[in-house]
């Protein structure tokens, strides 16, 4: 109820029948709007799941949509903003008055046309990934997702031999591709959400190794903090891991190393220089450092 207090609150004034007159309020906001009417409390660093958790359910139901300044913007970009869709807000407009019960019945009936209408927003823009094994995989477009696809075509082919494709998150799907079995080949089960893989999970069945890899636009590179997650969700694993952070270019790069740092025993990518890694310490380069299970 909180998060549809905090979307009304920025949609008090429409001035004509298009969706973006409705204003919309950044994840960071709503979380605010919380913590201000509702004393809720909710840590400033939380403001992920405001999106994960909380506007999900209401998106799929239509009563809400996200919106960015530039379109196929990825689900990170620092524009992009919650609104409560037309409908949604013209019924909680209607609630204890005698409009309720006919626009609740509208708002019902509606409810194939509304998701319809955001299913097809979110597919407008979409790019297709070949894995290796030859399935294609369509990607919601945006810079992170340009990131992924680079990874799969252009750094697997490069660093393993032939390494299978076990698990892709799309931004908007976070379980785009999973190869249980596989994973459960090598001891892995695929986590909770609450302790997710990363981006990319490939295995490299020749010499067994596990590719564990992010691929950073705008969050999640593997700082030490990451890097202990990773190793916790994937310590059943039999194979050797390694674990990589993905960048669409060396600005990208340089600008997260300087802020948030990248974790030793790790490797670094950038898809503007295909053909190189760098490596950050540790006695090997390109390699397991620790046992299977360590």
């Amino acid at each position: 109820m909180a998060v549809i207090g905090a979307a009304m609150a920025a949609s008090l004034t429409v001035v004509n029948n298009e969706d973006h007159a409705v204003p919309a309020q950044r994840s960071r906001e709503i979380l605010a709007f919380r913590n201000q009417h509702y004393n809720e409390g909710i840590s400033s660093g939380s403001y992920d799941d405001v999106r994960r958790k909380d506007l999900a359910l209401l998106a799929s139901f239509g009563f809400v949509q996200a919106r960015a300044n530039k379109e196929g913007a990825d689900t990170n970009d620092g524009t992009r903003g919650y609104a409560l869709t037309l409908e949604a807000l013209a019924l909680l407009r209607s609630f204890r008055t005698p409009a309720w019960e006919r626009t609740l019945k509208a708002f019902r009936d509606e409810q194939p046309v509304i998701r319809d209408r955001l299913a097809k927003a979110r597919t407008f823009n979409m790019m297709t990934v070949k894995l290796p094994s030859g399935e294609s995989l369509d990607l919601g477009s945006g810079p992170h997702n340009e990131i992924q696809r680079a990874v799969i075509e252009q750094f697997l082919p490069r660093f393993s031999r032939g390494a299978h494709v076990l698990y892709v998150g799309d931004t908007s799907k976070k379980d785009l591709f999973v190869d249980e079995e596989r994973l459960r080949r090598i001891g892995l089960q695929q986590p909770s959400r609450g302790a997710r893989l990363p981006d990319i999970v490939a295995w490299e069945e020749e010499r067994n190794w596990l590719y564990l890899i992010e691929a950073v636009h705008s969050s999640n590179p593997i700082n030490e903090e990451r890097h202990a997650i990773l190793k916790q969700v994937t310590a059943g694993t039999t194979a050797g891991r390694i674990y990589v952070t993905a960048f669409l270019n060396k600005k990208d790069f340089i600008k997260w190393h300087g802020s948030k740092g990248i974790a030793w025993e790790t490797e670094v990518w950038t898809a503007d220089q295909p053909d190189h890694c760098t490596h950050f310490d540790g006695e090997r380069f390109l390699g397991p450092y620790e046992k299977p299970g360590g």
